[in-house]
């Protein structure tokens, strides 16, 4: 059975025939509204239960929904943008942002990639689930999977941004067209790279379940070797590699300098 190195997943990504999807670690060392990098789940849900006055509880979507109970929509709106609108990325990002993605996906809700593609001059169309599928060709697609700040809003903050159990249990993202796209760009992807995120949403775990041979072509890239309970659930879909999306920008921009696209201009 062949099995890909990282290297050669690599110059996949330079030739434009990979995939890449980001999670929180992704976000690490941006800076927020608010001074800040963007909370993650637990940290967000301590955030919520402070705003409203009430015990800390880890589980986030209860946390959110006292919150707006006690403070209404239209004050944890604004709340979120602060914390999740981006005022710096780093050059890193900018680096990655460069490449010719098939695809970009994101679980986060902050704008990132966004930034970054327009720091560099690079169009982009930024989608979420309820979003239509027909967009135009070289459209740089940045599909954010949980919901996008720049579209929050107190009508979408029940439905397609996943915060409260009401907007859980709305429109799942294995029931919307959305995710027949994912399986496709897996599945036609020569290198599939996961930056900075854990595989916690069991609706990933089962897409990737759907493609044969998927661990030959998938990477997973974080900060540190993980604990061994995210070893296991990764390693049944890929391999890990260390050091973080800094380390990940670099062994790009190294591996450009020897990139020949195989691409007809």
């Amino acid at each position: 059975m062949y099995e890909m190195n990282y290297q050669e997943a690599l110059k996949h990504a330079l030739n434009g025939d990979a995939v890449i999807f980001t999670g929180a670690g992704f976000s690490a060392n941006t800076v927020s509204l608010d001074g800040y990098p963007p909370p993650q789940g637990i940290e967000l849900a301590h955030i919520l239960c402070a705003q409203a006055c009430i015990k800390l509880v880890d589980d986030l979507k209860d946390a959110a929904d006292v919150a707006i109970k006690r403070l209404t929509a239209d004050r944890i709106v604004p709340m979120l943008g602060e914390l999740y609108r981006l005022k710096s990325i780093t050059p890193h990002h900018e680096s990655i942002a460069k490449i010719p993605w098939i695809r970009t996906y994101t679980t986060n809700y902050d704008d990132a990639f966004e930034i970054a593609h327009s720091q560099i001059g690079k169009t982009h169309t930024t989608v979420t689930p309820s979003s239509p599928t027909k967009q135009p060709k070289k459209a740089n697609i940045i599909l954010h999977i949980n919901g996008f700040i720049n579209t929050l809003d107190t009508q979408t903050l029940y439905s397609e941004f996943k915060l409260t159990n009401q907007s859980y249990q709305t429109i799942e993202f294995l029931e919307s067209d959305w995710s027949e796209v994912l399986v496709s760009d897996l599945q036609q992807a020569s290198a599939c790279f996961f930056v900075g995120y854990s595989l916690y949403d069991i609706d990933i775990q089962r897409i990737l379940r759907k493609i044969n041979r998927i661990q030959e072509k998938c990477f997973f890239v974080f900060n540190e070797y993980p604990d061994d309970v995210l070893e296991s659930r990764v390693k049944e879909f890929g391999e890990i590699i260390t050091g973080g999306y800094a380390r990940f920008a670099q062994d790009l921009e190294e591996a450009n300098k020897s990139f020949v696209s195989s691409k007809v201009p």
